[in-house]
C-alpha cells in the first residue's frame, strides 16, 4: 500500500447549494468507483440527490454540481463543502501499486514513485 486515498465534497465556489435542496451530483457514468461510493454514501445518510452531469471531471469546474473527489487529486480552484453542508463522510481507499517489473532501473524508478506517495 502506498497511502490512503482519502474522498470530500468538491465544487466551484460560485455553485449555488443550499441544504433544503437536492443536491446536484457530478460523477462519470457508471461503473466508475467514486459515483457508487457518492451515491451510496448520500442515499445512507438520506440526502436527496439528483444527476446534474454524467461525464468527465470537467463538469465539476464549469460549475455543474458537486463531485466526490480524492482530496489528493482535487483542482485547488475546487472548494471542499462536505462539512459546511453536512455531506456524509465516505471511507479512505487504499492506494496500492502492483508491479511485476524485474529490471533494476525501472525498478528503482517504481520505488522513487511510491516513495514520493508516501512522503
Amino acid at each position: 500500500m502506498l497511502t490512503q486515498a482519502q474522498f470530500g465534497w468538491f465544487c466551484t465556489p460560485d455553485v449555488p447549494i443550499s441544504c433544503d435542496q437536492l443536491l446536484p451530483l457530478a460523477a462519470q457514468p457508471e461503473p466508475c468507483k467514486l459515483r457508487l461510493m457518492a451515491v451510496e454514501a448520500l442515499e445512507a445518510a438520506g440526502i436527496a440527490w439528483c444527476e446534474a452531469f454524467t461525464g468527465d471531471g470537467a463538469a465539476v469546474m464549469a460549475g455543474l454540481g458537486v463531485a466526490l473527489l480524492a482530496r489528493q487529486a482535487a483542482p485547488t480552484s475546487l472548494s471542499e463543502i462536505g462539512a459546511s453542508l453536512s455531506l456524509p463522510a465516505v471511507p479512505g481507499r487504499p492506494i496500492i501499486l502492483h508491479s511485476s517489473v524485474s529490471q533494476s532501473r525501472a525498478a528503482a524508478t517504481l520505488g522513487a514513485i511510491a516513495a514520493a506517495f508516501r512522503a
